[in-house]
């Protein structure tokens, strides 16, 4: 049985950079997406602190307010990672 080798499309250093690249993507990927949640949350957080007493009553009585990590501790600082 014969197993060919196709020859490779770009040399390994070009690969290497490509891996590193995609790499660097992922990460930055994944920086913003945790920046965006962090952002979400801090709205959360504002939009908690506008209701009224009674309204805030009723949505920890309801599961979304039980669920939210974002909407439990309202009175805590805003804390947002520093921009670039």
């Amino acid at each position: 049985m014969k197993v060919s080798r196709l020859p490779s499309s770009a040399p390994s250093s070009t690969a290497s950079a490509r891996d590193t690249e995609l790499e660097l993507l992922r990460t930055e990927v994944e920086l913003l997406q945790r920046r965006l949640a962090e952002d979400e949350c801090g709205l959360v957080k504002v939009d908690e602190r506008t209701l009224t007493q009674a309204e805030r009553e009723a949505r920890r009585k309801g599961a979304a307010g039980r669920e939210d990590p974002c909407r439990l501790n309202i009175d805590a600082p805003l804390r947002l990672s520093s921009r670039r």
